[in-house]
């Protein structure tokens, strides 16, 4: 398995087809898991790289930067594009969009388009969710348990026994609660509001409808980039999880990913 040391962390990395450079940016849980379903889909029509952020998964260790801004998490994506040789790419952040956005808005030239889930900003519904998670390890000790609330709150009925019998357990193996506090401790007050109308390059939300965060949890943020991004599209998973729709339903979520792709070819 293909590692880079970069930027004082271990970071595990994996390409997979040929094509479109598509950089796929997983959750602070799932990792690079968090395209199971979609990437043997995808490989065969672009490039896929697929990371898990320091400390989680197979990347080592817990970050010991400030991450208030991601700015360093942003710089870990770079590192291992130039690893690649890859001088642009689409960027991909279904979940930990914070990556994502501050990726687009800091690197414009390295940008061949975002895709991302509106989670730029602090949140009540999705804060109170996760701090609960964080009261949970501490009087635990772990995972587990806020892993089951994660895995059903965040789907639509329909896909909770998937989400608990493949999900869960994902959660758990990825993420140690050390790690998690980290992060959730950083991502719980980053705003990145103003970096928005920084982003130049073609943009698409992408996002399924039901959960904590379906669309209809996230208007706010979806008016807000669309007032601040010209042009920015919208592609919606009628049924599946805000955040989920690669994993509950993975064809359609990939379809539009390429036909994206197709409309904005990096060369």
């Amino acid at each position: 398995m293909p590692y880079i040391e970069a930027n004082g962390a271990r970071l595990w990395y994996e390409s997979v087809g040929e094509g479109e450079p598509l950089f796929c940016i997983g959750g602070m849980a799932l990792v690079s898991n968090q395209h199971d379903f979609m990437t043997p889909i995808l490989k065969d029509h672009c490039q896929v790289i697929n990371y898990d952020i320091r400390g989680v998964g197979k990347s080592a260790p817990p970050p010991l930067l400030n991450y208030t801004d991601y700015s360093e998490q942003a710089a870990d994506v770079l590192a291992i594009m130039d690893e690649l040789g890859i001088k642009k790419a689409h960027i991909y952040a279904g979940a930990c969009s914070h990556i994502g956005v501050r990726f687009a808005a800091k690197y414009p030239d390295r940008t061949a388009s975002l895709i991302f889930f509106p989670w730029f900003r602090p949140q009540q519904a999705t804060s109170e969710v996760f701090d609960a998670g964080m009261r949970l390890c501490d009087g635990l000790g772990t995972m587990k348990f806020w892993a089951d609330i994660i895995a059903t709150a965040f789907t639509d009925p329909a896909h909770q026994k998937l989400m608990m019998e493949w999900e869960a357990p994902m959660i758990v193996k990825n993420l140690s609660c050390e790690a998690f506090k980290i992060h959730w401790g950083a991502m719980k007050h980053c705003d990145l509001t103003d970096e928005i109308p920084k982003i130049k390059s073609p943009t698409l939300m992408l996002m399924g409808t039901a959960g904590v965060l379906g669309n209809e949890a996230t208007q706010s943020e979806i008016r807000y980039v669309e007032k601040c991004i010209p042009g920015v599209e919208k592609v919606l998973i009628e049924g599946s999880g805000g955040t989920y729709s690669m994993i509950d339903n993975p064809e359609k979520h990939c379809e539009a990913l390429i036909d994206w792709l197709k409309k904005h070819p990096t060369r």
